[in-house]
């Protein structure tokens, strides 16, 4: 039998990747964010539009960074392993 309606990921998913968007294009790595306060995680959370960040969406966008991050050094090395 088919779902009447697609899935639809949780709010809290998409409130960390817009978290998560905004540290990553500021420049600010996970070993950073992980040291943030509460007051910088409402600024942040302010500016992405949303609500305050619960302790949960906080270690959801630590996580999504750190992936972000594992997988630019995968491609460091892919290229620097592909240079003549």
């Amino acid at each position: 039998m088919m779902a009447s309606k697609p899935y639809t990921p949780p709010a809290r998913i998409w409130r960390a990747l817009e978290l998560a968007d905004l540290l990553d294009a500021a420049g600010i790595a996970s070993t950073s964010a992980e040291t943030m306060d509460s007051g910088e995680w409402s600024v942040l959370a302010e500016a992405a539009g949303a609500r305050r960040a619960s302790l949960e969406t906080r270690a959801l966008t630590i996580s999504l960074l750190r992936r972000r991050e594992a997988v630019r050094r995968q491609l460091q090395l892919v290229t620097m392993g592909s240079r003549p």
